[in-house]
């Protein structure tokens, strides 16, 4: 039997090769391409990860907005791999791409900054201590750049105090960027001062738990964790993982 939406596929590399979804659609419309093209290239996209590289489906994704920082850090991986390509413009394009991440990462900064100086609202001061993070985790492979954003961001955490009550958001932010700093007593101290305030919240001993891996102190993870799970709803809290309290409480 013969399947006349296989023709494009025999005959593509004799038409037009559109390189992204956008480009296909476009000459379906205009009658270029048959709507087979158009259904071979949105369903034909090879993972990022995988090797070798296909630079073209990189540049695609990096040119939507609006990414989330697990994207950039999956980019930034493959990016950085690509940088000292043996091809000159396969290491040209690694760099210039990571040069646009990180100008996007920064223009996020700026902009917030900008708004600061006309609302000193607590929201724009998360959302300040957030984009902090994220370029953190951007330049995780230079350690003084990475630790200056995260002591950036815990200064943004820092100025909530006094216009607004820290969110469990922001508690576990600031945990995080201590532990990420190697600050782990801080973090210890800081989630004990919240504790002694509001009691044995099950988020807080979840972050309490975070800390205690984070040193080494093992036989307190699970301890923490079983307690947790002991709490009707304690794996539909805010920032609890279902499968990291499964593992170790014996779930």
């Amino acid at each position: 039997m013969d399947y006349p939406g296989f023709d494009y596929i025999r005959n593509m590399n004799t038409l037009y090769n559109p390189k992204t979804p956008a480009a296909a659609l476009k000459a379906v419309e205009t009658g270029v391409l048959p709507p087979e093209a158009f259904i071979f290239r949105s369903g034909s996209v090879k993972p990022l990860f995988e090797e070798p590289y296909d630079l073209e489906e990189i540049e695609r994704v990096l040119s939507r907005p609006g990414q989330t920082i697990d994207t950039y850090l999956l980019l930034m991986g493959i990016l950085e791999r690509l940088v000292s390509h043996e091809d000159p413009e396969t290491a040209l394009f690694a760099a210039e791409s990571i040069n646009a991440i990180e100008n996007r990462c920064a223009g996020r900064i700026e902009e917030l900054k900008e708004t600061l100086e006309i609302t000193d609202s607590p929201e724009i001061l998360r959302e300040l201590a957030v984009a902090y993070h994220d370029f953190a985790l951007i330049n995780g492979s230079h350690g003084v750049i990475r630790d200056f954003y995260l002591r950036e961001a815990f200064g943004a955490l820092k100025s909530i105090h006094g216009k607004a009550a820290f969110t469990v958001e922001d508690l576990a932010l600031a945990t995080q960027i201590l532990i990420s700093l190697g600050l782990t007593a801080h973090a210890a101290s800081l989630l004990a001062a919240v504790e002694r305030r509001n009691g044995p919240l099950p988020e807080l001993l979840y972050l309490e738990a975070k800390v205690a891996f984070s040193r080494g102190d093992y036989r307190d993870v699970p301890i923490l964790l079983r307690t947790v799970a002991g709490r009707a709803d304690g794996s539909a809290r805010s920032g609890i993982d279902p499968e990291i309290l499964s593992c170790w409480s014996g779930g």
